[in-house]
């Protein structure tokens, strides 16, 4: 979810950017892009932390699996 969101705040910072070199700089487009920017990054954040806490969560399970395979034996 967070990736996609990621995606969609790049789009609109570009397209922002894009109006901005065609219209000039304002204090609206700045504070526009410097927005998206930061949400972009707060979002690219989250989404790693995300990933991280799935691939621990994984990890868990792999060595919970291997607990209870050596337990069998």
């Amino acid at each position: 979810m967070f990736l996609k969101m990621s995606a969609m705040l790049d789009g609109a910072t570009n397209l922002v950017r894009s109006v901005t070199n065609v219209t000039g700089s304002n204090a609206a487009t700045t504070a526009i892009d410097n927005a998206l920017s930061t949400l972009k990054s707060k979002s690219d954040g989250a989404a790693g932390s995300i990933d991280s806490a799935e691939n621990n969560m994984t990890g868990v399970g792999d060595a919970y699996n291997d607990m209870k395979d050596t337990m069998k034996k």
